[in-house]
This record gives structure tokens, C-alpha cells and sequence, in this order.
């Protein structure tokens, strides 16, 4: 019998398998029933199963309570019998049931062994499908889209923005990468491509392929996650699941507990319990599987779902938090005063990019000196005024400087900072230099200056050249998975980063250098040295910065004196300083001084 044969003929088999143990099966039935068993392997197991279960176990079945039509697990045609719960056509006495449970056990069970190992090819049926027909509600909205990681979705759009409601039935298809959505019943989820979901309700997903984590904060026990063969009922929990191409589902719990039983209107009255401090892991193939992990990248967090702020501010029906800000020059920010008359860094002519931040609206419109556009999250940077500027031996970043926050848990977990569109494209090997000082550096903080090709709200830039303090240590990478690192940073001090973009033969970019504080006139071997030959690109046309996921939002960190340049000469050298022209400045934004 072929799946779809088996597809179409089980909702028949259910039925004649409750005539039979309600005994008002006919003699027609019976054959009917026997070619059935002799054709099919999982009708064989289901009949063994329900037998046992029905006889033994459980004299009365209580009806199941998912039965819309939203809940579904197979497709039943127009004309087709209708299942019949048992719970409502066992007949006679408990006793005489008994009995005959035991003759009909002694009669079929030998056969019902022979039919289930004597054709071990059928005895693995592929899964059942979770149906994918129903049609999407556009007017009824399930979840919303808390932020992602570096996705690639099925369906080739390029982005989704973060607050775009999913509708009831919409299916959410990636290829690579992170998203996290909050249900309209308080639920978070994470997904991580490749993956299949289906958004059934606000209460219930189905999972066709991949792997998620959800987090069920109080009010939302009972949200539901869907596989092929299985119902995963939380119960107030964070727990993950998985689904390999076969349609094979493993669980794992982290927290609480969850419910797992079968989605086979037969056998749904058997569960498994769940809980994290035993019988936390089940596997449906009955496999030591490896433990369910959705990592956020440069997070130590291994299981990133959204957090409860997410959820909570999701509940209120406006995310992200707040307006969303435009990213913008820094030409609204205002100096201290209109009398300030504070000098500005000046670099060799030959520089690629020299910037340290003076504010563009305090410069003379005739000032060519600054090309490049500067982009700033208003909400988590802006350009400040220090007294005391940075500086590191005789590299000095003038009174302006750029300051970032760390991430407020409410928002998106990607939170790029800053970043420059360069006015021509760096083609050739580069070295680069800025200073940095971090207040309320710990052991899981990370930021990063990033080289790439493109920008996004999601984007992480981690497959791309990046130099900066992750997990507690200085660090370089050509990707996420090619890295180096060294020496321990302190928190609130002055440090200087100094870094080569190297190329191969074929012209690409391979190896990135960093020298971590290195003496200025005459620098020793780099402290990191990192190679990968695979990388792809050639060119790069943007420069950022990144924040990681797990810092603090009153964590502080100053960036200042940015050079990247065609020689390590160029980024070491001392520069001189000037005092432009200026007009007063126009800008109505507060002022803010710092120290």
C-alpha cells in the first residue's frame, strides 16, 4: 500500500477497529478489516496497540478536547466514516470484557506479531503530514516578529521588518538564520533555520521541519507545538523541539514541564510527562540525540529565546518599544555651546577614512574634510563632548567622541550602533586603528567594529572581518567561526586596537592581524593572527559597529579616532589639530557633556 493509500484508508480502519471492540462489526467489516491489517504496518500496530490499551488499561476512553477542525492531523473526505471514540460504544459488563480481551489477545496476538516483524520494510511509514491547505486569516493576527539574526527566508524577501504581525495559518519559511516571534497569548518562540512553521493559532504552532525553543510565561501554560506524529503541550515551561527530514520529532525541556502524546486520534489518550530535573529529553526514533540548542550569535546564552521584556512590550501591541528611529547623520547633535571652539583632529591626506567624530553641524559648509556619512541609532548613540579626550601614548581622539549603550533586553537583540557608508569601496589590503574605553565591561560583553558590504537591522556582520572584546577578551575573526584571541581587557580604561586586512593571490580578503596596544614607533608581531582562505569577498564599502546581545543597558563605551589607511605608518601617526570656522549651531537637542 502505497502513503497515499495509507492516508486515505486509516480513517476507515479507525472506524472498523471501534465496531469491532464495541462488537457490532459484520461479517463483510471483518474481512474488510483483515485486508486492512494484512496490508498496511501501521494499521497492524495501531490495532496491536489499541487492543491491549482498550482490554487491559483503559475500559473507558475519555473523548479528546481538540477537535475543530484547526487541529486536524488528517484530511477526512466527504464520504468517509466518521471515527468512533470508544468511550462511547464499549458495551457489557467490565468483567465479561475482560475475559474476552484476553481470548481475542490469545487468538490474535500471534498473528499480530508475525504481521509486524514479518516485513520489516514497512514497519518505518513515513510520518503523517501536517496539513498545510487551510487558508490564511488576514484579519486574524497570531503573532508579531520580535527581531532575527542573519535570515534568509524560503520565499526570497529580502527583510521582514520588526513588529509585522503573522497571521492565523501563515506559514514562516527560512533557509538560515534567527527569528523570534511572541504570540498573541504571551508565548515567545525562537526559530532557526532551515525550518518549516506553521502559525495555527495563537496558541498552537506546527512545526514541519527544523528546530525551535518557546518560552511560556505565566498565563500562557497550555501553548501548544505541533510535529508530524506529536502534540508537545506546555505547561508552563521553556522547552525545544526538532524535527529531522523523516519527520522524527525530539523534545527537550529546560524548565517546568510539558505534556508529549501522539496526534493519532487512537492513541491519543497516552501521554508522556516531561520535566527538566528528569526525563527531560525524549526522542521519537528512540535515539541518544544531541541536546536542542538555538544560539544567538556572540551570546553565551545557548537557548536565545525572546526575553520577557520582548513579550511584555509585545503585549501591549507597538513593537519595538518605542517609535522606531530613524538611523541619521549626526549633524542634529549639538556641541556644548555656541562658544565652544574645540580643535579637530586632522589626518594624512592619503587616509581612506579619518574620523573623530566632530560634529558635522559645527563645521563650515565650504569643509570638505568629512565625505563619508556617519549613521547613527539616536536611540543608543550619540556624539558626546569628553573634557578629558581618549588617548593612548601620542594618538589623541580630540573632545568629540562617540558614545554607545549596551542593549536594553526589550529591544531587538542584533543592536548595531554605528555605521559608515565609505565614498569609494576598500579594494586593497588595509590597516585601521580607533581607541576605545568600556565602562561596565564583564565577562560575557561584546562589541565589535565591522567590515562589510551591507547593512541591515538583523544583520550581524559575524561572516565578515570584525575586531573588538567578546567574552571577556580581545578578539579578531575573518567569520563567526574563524576566530583569535588575546589578553584580558580591563574595564574603564583607554585601549588602542590596530588591525591589517590582508589578501591572497586570488585578490580576496583572508587574514585579518591585530595588534592589541602596540607601541607606537615600532609595533612587534601581531598578538592575533587568523586565516580564512574561504572567504568570498573582494571589496568592502561599509563599517560599523555592534553591541552584543547580552550587555547591559547602562553599560558605556566610547569609540573615538577611527583611521583606516594604506600603510600602519598612516594609523599610527600622530596628527595635528585644528579649529574650524564655524556657524552656531542649530540644533535643539539637550545637551550632553561627558566626563
Amino acid at each position: 500500500m502505497t502513503e497515499s493509500d495509507n492516508l486515505h484508508s486509516l480513517p476507515r480502519f479507525q472506524a472498523l477497529l471501534g465496531k469491532r471492540l464495541s462488537e457490532s462489526l459484520d461479517d463483510s467489516e471483518g474481512q474488510e478489516l483483515d485486508q486492512l491489517l494484512n496490508s498496511s504496518a501501521e494499521c497492524r500496530e495501531l490495532y496491536v496497540q489499541q487492543i491491549w490499551t482498550d482490554s487491559l488499561l483503559k475500559w473507558e476512553l475519555t473523548e479528546s478536547n481538540t477537535t475543530s477542525s484547526e487541529f486536524l492531523e488528517i484530511p477526512l473526505s466527504v464520504d468517509a466514516d466518521p471515527v468512533i471514540k470508544l468511550s462511547s460504544t464499549v458495551k457489557g459488563n467490565r468483567f465479561t470484557r475482560f475475559w474476552q480481551a484476553c481470548l481475542v489477545l490469545l487468538v490474535f496476538g500471534t498473528q499480530a506479531i508475525y504481521w509486524i516483524t514479518s516485513d520489516p520494510t514497512k514497519d518505518q511509514q513515513p510520518p503523517q503530514q501536517i496539513a498545510v491547505t487551510d487558508t490564511v486569516e488576514p484579519h486574524q493576527v497570531v503573532a508579531v516578529l520580535l527581531d532575527s539574526e542573519d535570515v534568509v527566508w524560503s520565499d526570497g524577501r529580502a527583510s521582514v521588518e520588526y513588529g509585522t504581525s503573522f497571521h492565523k495559518n501563515e506559514i514562516l519559511k527560512l533557509e538560515s538564520g534567527l527569528i523570534r516571534i511572541a504570540f498573541d497569548c504571551g508565548a515567545g518562540v525562537v526559530l532557526e533555520g532551515p525550518a518549516e512553521l506553521k502559525l495555527c493559532s495563537a496558541w498552537q504552532a506546527c512545526l514541519h521541519q527544523g528546530k525551535l525553543a518557546a518560552v511560556v510565561p505565566e498565563g500562557a501554560e497550555g501553548f501548544t507545538v505541533l510535529t508530524p506524529q506529536k502534540r508537545i503541550v506546555d505547561l508552563g515551561t521553556k522547552f525545544g523541539a526538532s524535527v529531522d527530514e523523516s519527520g522524527q520529532a525530539n523534545v527537550q525541556v529546560y524548565e517546568g514541564e510539558v505534556k508529549v502524546e501522539s496526534r493519532n486520534e487512537v492513541a491519543a489518550s497516552e501521554s508522556l510527562l516531561l520535566t527538566a530535573k528528569e526525563h527531560s529529553r525524549y526522542s521519537e526514533n528512540n535515539s541518544q540525540t544531541p541536546e536542542i540548542k538555538l544560539q544567538g550569535v556572540d551570546s553565551e546564552d545557548q537557548i536565545s529565546v525572546p526575553s520577557f521584556e520582548q513579550l511584555a512590550v509585545a503585549r501591549t501591541g507597538v513593537y519595538p518599544p518605542s517609535e522606531k528611529t530613524p538611523h541619521h547623520q549626526d549633524s542634529e547633535y549639538p556641541i556644548p555651546n555656541p562658544e565652544t571652539q574645540a580643535p579637530m583632529e586632522t589626518f594624512p591626506a592619503s587616509v581612506i577614512l579619518g574620523e573623530d567624530f566632530y560634529p558635522r553641524s559645527h563645521l563650515s559648509p565650504a569643509f570638505t574634510g568629512k565625505p563619508n556619512a556617519l549613521n547613527l541609532d539616536s536611540a543608543f548613540a550619540r556624539v558626546v563632548f569628553l573634557q578629558k579626550p581618549l588617548q593612548w601614548q601620542d594618538l589623541n581622539g580630540g573632545h568629540f567622541a562617540l558614545e554607545m549603550n549596551g542593549r536594553n533586553p526589550a529591544y531587538p537583540s542584533i543592536a548595531n550602533r554605528m555605521h559608515i557608508k565609505l565614498e569609494s569601496p576598500i579594494k586593497e589590503e588595509v590597516y585601521f586603528s580607533f581607541l576605545g574605553h568600556y565602562q561596565g565591561l564583564d565577562e560575557n560583553d561584546f562589541f565589535s567594529l565591522w567590515f562589510d558590504n551591507h547593512f541591515g537591522e538583523g544583520t550581524s556582520h559575524s561572516m565578515s572581518p570584525n575586531a573588538g572584546i567578546r567574552f571577556g577578551e580581545y578578539f579578531a575573526r575573518m567569520t563567526v567561526n574563524e576566530a583569535g584571541y588575546f589578553s584580558v581587557p580591563a574595564d574603564d580604561i583607554v585601549f588602542c586596537l590596530v588591525g591589517h586586512l590582508r589578501k591572497n593571490q586570488q585578490g580576496k580578503f583572508h587574514a585579518i592581524d591585530l595588534w592589541v596596544n602596540p607601541q607606537q614607533i615600532s609595533p612587534s608581531e601581531p598578538d592575533i593572527h587568523v586565516e580564512f582562505n574561504d572567504m568570498r569577498k573582494q571589496s568592502f564599502t561599509v563599517v560599523g559597529i555592534r553591541m552584543g546581545k547580552d550587555t547591559e543597558p547602562d553599560d558605556r563605551f566610547l569609540f573615538d579616532r577611527l583611521v583606516i589607511a594604506r600603510s600602519l605608518q598612516e594609523v599610527l601617526e600622530s596628527t595635528g589639530t585644528i579649529v574650524p570656522a564655524s556657524p552656531p549651531p542649530t540644533s535643539t537637542f539637550p545637551q550632553k557633556v561627558a566626563e
